[in-house]
């Protein structure tokens, strides 16, 4: 992966992948959250962008902080 294939990824791939997920989507296979699914099977199948920012990076940047908060509380 390039540097332009990483600003590509990073700035069109996932957004649009994301563009009409909301906060309180599910998966229908896991149940999980839906934004988080669509990120994790993007970085597994282009994993060579992990070595540009760490997953830590991908989670804050596109995973919904209200997530964290709900996976909190009891």
């Amino acid at each position: 992966m390039t540097p332009d294939q990483f600003d590509e990824f990073i700035w069109e791939t996932i957004p649009q992948q994301l563009f009409h997920v909301d906060d309180t989507d599910k998966d229908d296979e896991s149940g999980a959250c839906l934004s988080e699914v669509i990120l994790v099977r993007l970085i597994a199948s282009t994993p060579e962008c992990l070595n540009y920012k760490p997953l830590q990076w991908f989670i804050d940047s596109y995973v919904p902080k209200s997530h964290e908060v709900k996976r909190l509380l009891p």
